[in-house]
């Protein structure tokens, strides 16, 4: 195998560890996946902030890679978006000019130039859906109502809580996003391929994209190897004797000359099929354990939240309805049903107190001033007088050490619990 493809494999498979280490795996949790992926937020965050970065850059030049890094780091972004279609177009372009020449032939027919055709459009479909659907924001009380369909089970999630930066009350199964700037129903995690976070209502969809590019992987992968076989039975390779340039003298075939002779000639074709290869397998496994979390009735986020419990075996998930009852919430959200569709409050063991209501009129202005910029720019999403009587409740967040602090009645004091990004 020539350098050149030893540093672009090795080059590909650190890029792939790293997209794979930034977009898939939680920073925030435990394990060394997550202390490699702390690295790629912090490391890069120490050098800008360093002396030597001052030095050479200068106290503007640093405040501007500083913002940058925080605009690609910490913000919705379409980075990864035009990166995964630069990735799937580009490769479609390929196979068009380099693939498709070649059909029909002895290994692939003629009909496979439309099924990959309908494969790439499928998977550029379900993109764009999981791109655009909503998860389910919690914004005022009509969101609240719509999604507060799960009980609080004393364990994750406590009720009577309010979320300290944007004043909604905490629904169980619930979370503040910090990259959007906003509370989402049934929350699972932010996804940069899409660009979204992936809540209660988008979660089917995101499965949905994650199960198409499967098929356009495989798919991919199986008709590049064909297609690369071919070129063996027809030029009868297996039996034809090549030149080795190092020893001076022709070789037999074997697997390894065969390799490296299509490495040298069919370089596209390799490519696409290491590419397909790669890609496959981790999207693959990250599938595979949307699937098995969903088996078990919990979130990426829940899942980390019971592996910080240290008596978690202990504990009932009251969560996990069964696998039917599971597959059924993620592919028909409770919040989408009517209400005569949805369970009744003692088939899901129900523990919530009822809320008060506040006579103070002036509860509002609170909730209102805890507002984030970046939810005041989402003027798509309007905030109810009706929410404003619920800030004076006593408020937690499911985790973590609680802070005090005094709220809009001086009789009493409101429990919060700073979010922690998933």
């Amino acid at each position: 195998m020539s350098v050149f493809w030893v540093a672009a494999l090795s080059a590909y498979a650190l890029f792939s560890a790293a997209i794979l280490l930034f977009a898939c795996v939680d920073p925030d949790g435990e394990g060394v996946l997550s202390t490699l992926s702390r690295g790629l937020y912090e490391v890069p965050d120490a050098l800008v902030s360093s002396g030597l970065a001052r030095a050479v850059l200068g106290t503007r030049g640093q405040r501007i890679l500083r913002r940058c890094g925080h605009y690609v780091c910490e913000e919705p972004n379409p980075i990864l978006q035009t990166v995964y279609l630069a990735l799937v177009c580009g490769g479609y372009g390929a196979v068009i000019l380099v693939a498709y020449p070649r059909v029909p032939c002895a290994t692939l027919g003629a009909y496979h130039e439309w099924t990959g055709l309908v494969a790439f459009a499928a998977a550029l479909f379900s993109f764009c859906l999981a791109s655009r659907a909503p998860p389910g924001y919690i914004v005022d009380a009509a969101t609240e109502k719509r999604h507060d369909n799960y009980p609080y089970d004393d364990v994750l999630f406590t009720s009577g809580r309010a979320c300290p930066t944007t004043g909604v009350r905490k629904l169980a199964r619930s979370k503040f996003c910090r990259t959007t700037g906003l509370t989402v129903a049934r929350f699972d995690h932010f996804c940069p391929w899409i660009n979204q976070a992936v809540g209660e209502e988008n979660y089917r969809y995101f499965l949905l994209f994650l199960g198409l590019h499967v098929i356009l992987l495989t798919y991919g992968a199986a008709a590049c190897t064909l297609l690369l076989w071919d070129v063996v039975v027809t030029e009868r390779l297996a039996q034809a004797l090549f030149f080795d340039a190092r020893l001076g003298r022709t070789v037999p075939a074997t697997k390894i000359v065969i390799l490296r002779y299509l490495l040298g000639k069919e370089k596209v074709l390799t490519a696409l099929l290491a590419v397909c290869l790669v890609m496959g397998v981790l999207v693959v496994a990250f599938l595979a354990y949307h699937l098995w979390l969903i088996s078990r009735g919990t979130t990426t986020n829940e899942y980390y939240k019971w592996r910080a419990i240290k008596n978690a075996k202990n504990i009932t998930n009251i969560y996990n309805r069964g696998l039917l009852a599971n597959i059924g919430e993620v592919l028909f959200p409770l919040s989408t049903r009517s209400p005569t569709e949805r369970p009744p409050p003692d088939a899901w063991l129900r523990r919530r107190q009822t809320p008060q209501e506040e006579d103070d009129d002036d509860g509002g202005a609170d909730v209102a001033a805890t507002t984030t910029k970046r939810q005041q720019r989402r003027g798509s999403f309007p905030r109810s007088p009706s929410n404003n009587n619920n800030n004076n409740r006593h408020h937690h967040n499911g985790g973590g050490a609680p802070h005090h602090h005094e709220s809009s009645s001086p009789s009493e004091k409101t429990t919060t619990t700073k979010p922690k990004q998933s």
